[in-house]
């Protein structure tokens, strides 16, 4: 009796994971509406930047894998690669009906593309590229990164120069990442862009002559100094790591989005949107 108490216990687990990992359109459509974004408007151009990173439970609604080490659905998405990253933007932006703005070799279709996710398969220079005019959801570059980190005030970390008050980092995290959004804003409303997990950009570094990208923001792994929102490191864009997440950005491009985002109460000024 025992043992088939057991297996039926089992049975009612896998079914509730499979349950939470397949999820449709309509109930990804929900989570993202449930993922709140702020609208920066530049001289420019205009984008809209995720008030917190991408949860666990966002992520895995739609990659239908759960890649994490540190798992739970309101915890940051981590381990995936660079490429990862630019596959789950496409993918989302099409359910979304937005359009796609990362091409591998001219075609927006991840359906098409000659890549498998959370595999470390490389795609080679060149190959890989962003479309500026498109509408989807994609990576910062790191200067955007940069100026939402500071949103638009002076101080080391974001939001303070406590880094305890704004972000988790070796001194205070456990050693594990935590809930998204549990510490102090910024003054654009944006939950840890310093510490916590680090986040994924555009950019690649050019100090290298291989595809190298950065990341911003330091981790709950990291010194207090790297959690510093001028301090950014790089790795890799093949190569996941358990303290690497992502923040959504997306350029507006018109029509509006159907719902309407939120605005901090200055308007930041930039005229960047450069590659």
């Amino acid at each position: 009796m025992e043992v088939m108490m057991k297996k039926i216990l089992s049975i009612v687990v896998i079914l509730l994971v499979s349950a939470s990992i397949f999820a449709d359109d309509a109930e990804i459509k929900k989570l993202l509406g449930d993922y709140k974004m702020v609208e920066i408007e530049a001289e420019n151009y205009t984008f809209s930047v995720g008030v917190t990173e991408v949860t666990q439970q966002l992520y895995e609604a739609v990659t239908e894998e759960n890649i994490f080490k540190n798992k739970y659905k309101f915890l940051p998405a981590e381990s995936m690669s660079f490429f990862d990253a630019v596959y789950f933007c496409n993918k989302i932006s099409k359910i979304m009906g937005y359009q796609p703005v990362y091409a591998l070799d001219d075609d927006f279709d991840v359906d098409n593309w000659d890549y498998t996710p959370h595999t470390g398969q490389k795609i080679e220079m060149g190959h890989l590229s962003w479309d500026q005019t498109k509408n989807g959801y994609r990576l910062p570059l790191i200067a955007e990164w940069k100026y939402c980190a500071d949103g638009d005030e002076e101080y080391l970390y974001s939001g303070s120069d406590k880094l305890d008050e704004v972000g988790w980092y070796d001194k205070n995290s456990d050693f594990k990442s935590h809930n998204v959004g549990k510490k102090k804003h910024n003054a654009f409303g944006l939950y840890d862009m310093s510490g916590n997990v680090w986040e994924w950009c555009w950019d690649q570094n050019p100090k290298f002559t291989h595809d190298v990208r950065y990341y911003c923001g330091g981790s709950y792994k990291t010194t207090e100094k790297q959690c510093a929102t001028k301090i950014s490191s790089s790795g890799k864009p093949e190569k996941g790591a358990v303290n690497v997440g992502i923040r959504l950005f997306r350029s507006i491009v018109p029509p509006k989005p159907e719902k309407p985002v939120e605005k901090p109460k200055e308007k930041p000024k930039m005229t960047i949107l450069t590659d």
